[in-house]
This record gives C-alpha cells, structure tokens and sequence, in this order.
C-alpha cells in the first residue's frame, strides 16, 4: 500500500516556538512529522482511536468539533485555512 502526504501546518515549523519535530504515524499508518510537544497527546489519540474501534464506534465522530490542529494531522483531515 502506497503512502500518502499528510498536510501538517505550516506554523508548526517554527522551531522556536514547537521545537523540534518526530516522526509518528497517523491513525492511518501514514508517517508525518510532529513538534515532540504533541506526542503525549498523539499517543491519547491513538489510544481513543483503538479503544473505539475495539467498541465498534466511528473513529472520526466528534472530529467535527476539534480545534486542534495535532488532531486533525493525526485522522489525516488538516487543512490549511490561508
């Protein structure tokens, strides 16, 4: 299976501020690069993401409502708004 790109923010580049960056993978298993501050917080979206799909639920609802960006990075649904 092909790899694909995954859209990260632009801002994230800003080592001065997000620091330095690791490699992760996303729910999909697609690798993207990640400020190491959000790596706790990926390994949680990793964890919800198998505990809902154990319980038969759909990984992607309450998605609509998130507004972080490490979130949508990680279900591959980040988009650039400018």
């Amino acid at each position: 299976m092909d790899k694909k790109i995954v859209n990260t923010p632009k801002y994230w580049d800003d080592k001065e501020i997000f620091g330095e960056k690791v490699e992760m993978e996303t729910a999909y298993g697609n690798k993207v690069m990640v400020p190491k501050k959000y790596t706790e917080a990926w390994e949680f979206c990793k964890l919800t993401k198998e505990d809902m799909e154990r319980k038969g639920l759909d990984i992607l609802a309450g998605l609509k409502e998130s507004n972080y960006d490490w979130e949508l990075v990680f279900y591959e649904r980040f988009k650039e708004n400018y």
